[in-house]
């Protein structure tokens, strides 16, 4: 059984009890707390801190509680409460940050936006569709038709821009959520901290070097995030910019060298 560390038991808590929020009471904190695109109408700076205390389901929240319960107290016991403080919320901060700048500066949907209205024409509009949201492409089979016969028609391209600019704002108003990158800059530096010591987890279970497994989780989430998989919701990013922020963290605040 976990022997929580005060911090640790506060973290916890304040999950848990969003989630029951969340769950229970059906009052919708993602929708106010998730960490939105900067390009939103629905940004605000707030969520840069509150998107790490809302989970997208039990599993999400289960897994982020289980790796902190883990490694928290270790941490916490090592460093000192304060400076797990600041680890925890500057991993997790650290990590949003370098994430929206990432998306401020490489949406390849905007880009695409903005080539398109220089030069709208249904081949690119009828591609993108196709290549990127096939079942908006099958929804816009018959509009595609027409615009395709009528490439010209004023109208018509007009409505083609408005449908990639509600694509667009749909992709910019997802909600981030979770405490993946104060996750991550955890189970960062317990490796950085720890680098020998041998650790296995639920999906993981043969010990490795804790030094290992973040190297090679680390290439995972690097491999993962440049894949093109529409399935797949995870910001791999954040868990990266974690890990980094974690280990500028330690070298400025602990002052300890590391590996």
């Amino acid at each position: 059984m976990f022997k929580l560390s005060p911090v640790v038991k506060k973290i916890l808590i304040i999950n848990l009890c969003v989630y029951l929020v969340t769950s229970f009471l059906h009052i919708d904190l993602i929708r106010i707390f998730g960490l939105r695109d900067l390009h939103s109408n629905y940004f605000r700076p707030y969520q840069i801190l509150t998107h790490l205390f809302v989970h997208a389901n039990f599993s999400h929240l289960f897994s982020n509680m289980l790796t902190l319960c883990t490694f928290g107290p270790i941490l916490e016991n090592t460093l000192s409460s304060k400076k797990f403080t600041g680890l925890y919320l500057t991993a997790g901060i650290g990590a949003s940050i370098l994430y929206l700048v990432y998306l401020y500066f490489g949406n390849a949907n905007l880009d695409f936006y903005n080539q398109y209205i220089l030069n709208p024409t249904p081949e690119l509009f009828s591609n993108f569709l196709k290549n990127h949201y096939e079942l908006m492409y099958n929804a816009y089979y018959e509009f595609i038709y027409d615009f395709s016969h009528d490439a010209t028609n004023p109208a018509l391209v007009d409505k083609s821009i408005a449908i990639l600019k509600h694509i667009c704002s749909l992709k910019f108003d997802v909600p981030i959520v979770g405490a993946s990158g104060a996750i991550f800059g955890l189970l960062g530096a317990f490796a950085f901290l720890f680098p020998h010591t041998k650790i296995g987890l639920l999906l993981f279970p043969i010990p490795v070097e804790a030094r290992y497994f973040v190297v090679f989780y680390g290439l995972y989430e690097l491999h993962a995030s440049f894949q093109s998989n529409p399935g797949d919701n995870v910001a791999h990013l954040v868990h990266l910019c974690g890990i980094l922020i974690a280990y500028l963290y330690l070298k400025i605040v602990n002052r300890k060298k590391l590996f």
